[in-house]
């Protein structure tokens, strides 16, 4: 399954405008610990690469998720709004 891994990082480099844009609607510490957890999927994605090629597509789905989640408590937690 040579195919999953490029397709899962390609999936997994496009979450990155999400988190990216995510300054227009967080303050810069959300931003940062925003940041911080895509790195630290990157770093999943790389042990996973050789390790189990399948399990690189699920990065991506956890990138979505942790960020549409952090964004959520965001807003109704600390009011952050576009």
């Amino acid at each position: 399954m040579v195919w999953a891994r490029w397709v899962g990082l390609v999936l997994f480099i496009a979450t990155g405008f999400g988190y990216a844009v995510s300054g227009l609607a967080a303050p810069l510490w959300g931003v940062l610990i925003l940041w911080a957890i895509w790195l630290g999927l990157a770093m999943l994605l790389r042990h996973w690469w050789k390790a189990s090629p399948g399990m690189v597509l699920v990065v991506p789905v956890l990138a979505v998720g942790l960020w549409a989640t952090v964004m959520y408590l965001g807003d109704v937690v600390f009011g952050w709004t576009a």
